[in-house]
């Protein structure tokens, strides 16, 4: 396996720990009880890679989609919930929390940066909310 998809992996391990630990948030849909856990989905976008010219350390953009959903039974708490698991996953994902684990010594993620346009939705089963986050780490191949 190449340095840079271990660094992808330790990243999305470290992603799913982050989701997992914050309350009532599961990735086994099956499993839960969706009045009062939020399932939650990541999906692994796209990454960019940063020209360095012969400037300094290359970098890399990975890009990650969270998706997580909910089931209200009260219409009027969709506003109010879709902000509350918004704001959770925004402010548990940081540069420091991901920096643990396998990348705790190396510290390769420099920036987290997180779309502010969220999306949030509301369907026949529940409330939706949408957060893609980009995670810059330093290129080990140079």
């Amino acid at each position: 396996m190449s340095v840079n998809a271990a660094t992808v992996n330790s990243i999305t391990d470290n992603l799913i720990s982050i989701l997992t630990a914050l309350s009532g948030f599961l990735f086994e849909k099956d499993s839960i009880d969706p009045k009062i856990n939020t399932w939650v989905q990541l999906n692994i976008g796209s990454d960019n890679e940063d020209e360095n010219h012969g400037e300094g350390p290359m970098y890399i953009e990975q890009q990650y989609e969270i998706v997580a959903q909910r089931e209200i039974t009260d219409k009027r708490d969709h506003r109010t919930k879709g902000a509350q698991i918004k704001w959770d996953i925004k402010e548990a994902i940081t540069v420091a929390a991901l920096n643990v684990k396998d990348l705790a010594s190396s510290k390769l993620i420099s920036i987290v940066e997180q779309d502010s346009s969220v999306n949030e939705y509301s369907s026949a089963e529940g409330l939706g909310v949408m957060v893609n986050v980009t995670v810059r780490f330093r290129d080990l191949r140079t």
